[in-house]
């Protein structure tokens, strides 16, 4: 969670938005985390946990892993692109 904070404020974006809703089956917690930025808007949802706070941590991490995906799908796409790419 610290990780993604840490990430939006040094691209300057907004902070990321949790929404934490209880199981009112199991008494367990999801949470689902929104990401605004001005290049992309991602959501990820976190597995059930035993509480909020793990909730949101399972949040980021599952965002992390999506932000990582996109860095990394970039950075293919600009392999791609570059003159030298075929040499």
């Amino acid at each position: 969670m610290q990780e993604l904070d840490r990430i939006c404020a040094e691209n300057n974006w907004i902070l990321p938005r949790y929404i934490i809703l209880p199981s009112l089956i199991d008494g367990l917690y999801q949470a689902t985390v929104c990401l605004v930025c001005p290049d992309l808007e991602l959501k990820a949802d976190g597995g059930m946990k035993s509480t909020p706070c793990e909730a949101r941590d399972s949040a980021a991490t599952a965002m992390l892993h999506q932000l990582h995906m996109k860095a990394k799908d970039k950075l293919a796409e600009l392999d791609i692109s570059a003159p030298d790419a075929a040499a």
